[in-house]
Order: structure tokens, then sequence, then C-alpha cells
């Protein structure tokens, strides 16, 4: 239990920080998990933000803000595995798909922010087969 909630409380201080100039980059299982976790991850909770009938739009432009900047942070590690151009070809992507997320939620456009959840989410296995190690 304490390392589950001392994990959960470095992941906030990464996530808080995000403007500061001598940001620590986060590893590669860091953003995952600021991201990917089933509850409490950016991704699950945006998605969940977004199915209310009244979106609460000031929420999920923080999180979307989190969201993107946690991608950008993801090309600036080294490949956990596989070739480094491919590395920055598939983080250059789904950085710039998690740009466009905060950016429609910055417009308050559920469509928008549906359609990039959706690229999302959709990128993982890519570049999961290509760079996850086994």
């Amino acid at each position: 239990m304490k390392t589950w909630l001392l994990g959960l409380a470095a992941a906030g201080l990464v996530l808080t920080n995000l403007g500061a100039a001598d940001d620590k980059v986060p590893s590669v299982d860091e953003i995952m998990k600021a991201v990917n976790k089933k509850k409490g991850g950016l991704h699950s909770d945006v998605a969940d933000l977004l199915k209310a009938g009244s979106v609460d739009w000031t929420t999920v432009q923080d999180k979307t803000k989190k969201y993107s900047a946690m991608a950008d942070f993801l090309g600036k590690n080294d490949p956990p595995q596989g070739d480094k151009k491919s590395w920055e070809k598939l983080t250059k992507a789904y950085a710039a798909e998690a740009k466009a997320l905060y950016d429609a939620a910055g417009k308050k456009d559920k469509s928008g922010c549906s359609s990039a959840m959706s690229k999302l989410q959709k990128s993982c296995m890519g570049c999961h087969k290509v760079h996850r190690p086994s």
C-alpha cells in the first residue's frame, strides 16, 4: 500500500511541475503509468469525463494539458527497444495527437476530443509491438 501511495504521489509531483525549467524527463514507465493506469490514469479519466452528460471542461482541459505534456516527454526518452528512428516517428505522432486532444478540449469540442482519444487509443499497439520490451 505504501509503495502504491508513494508512486501515486510521485506521479502527481511530475504532473504538477510540468512547467518548471529544471524538470526531469519522466521515464517511459512513469509516463505509461500516469497516462494509462486503469483507474486514475489520464486517458481513462478524460474518457470518463467526456462520457458525462455535462462535461466539466475545466477538469478536461487540465487533464489533457498534462496528457499532452506526458506524450511530449515520451519522445525525449530513448526507445526501450527497437530502432530510434521508428521511436521518434511514433512518439512524434502520439504527441501530436495528444496536442490535438488538448486543443479540442480548449475549444470545448467534445467530438474533437473523442476523435483524438480514439486515435490515441489505436496508436498504442503499433508502438508496443516494436518498442515495448518483452
